[in-house]
């Protein structure tokens, strides 16, 4: 634990600059936001469960385009192209 006497941190000044500048111990605010969120469960639910299975439905989804060998929606054969 500090002293309350003790001086408050200090950054080194820019090139040119004789004064200091102290430094504010507090979060940003996006950060305090970000934390915030990290602390709710669906949020993390999502991003632990939801975000890895989207990802894998579009990489799914859009991987095999072009190459003939998607399977169409309706469930119908797939059309033989070499002839």
């Amino acid at each position: 634990m500090q002293p309350l006497s003790a001086p408050p941190r200090l950054i080194a000044p820019k090139r040119g600059v004789d004064t200091y500048v102290a430094v504010d111990p507090a979060p940003s605010v996006l950060s305090y936001r970000m934390q915030r969120l990290w602390l709710t469960p669906i949020f993390r639910a999502f991003v632990r469960v939801g975000l890895p299975a989207v990802s894998i439905v579009g990489l799914v989804w859009i991987g095999p385009r072009g190459t003939g060998q998607r399977a169409k929606p309706t469930g119908a054969p797939i059309a033989n192209l070499d002839h």
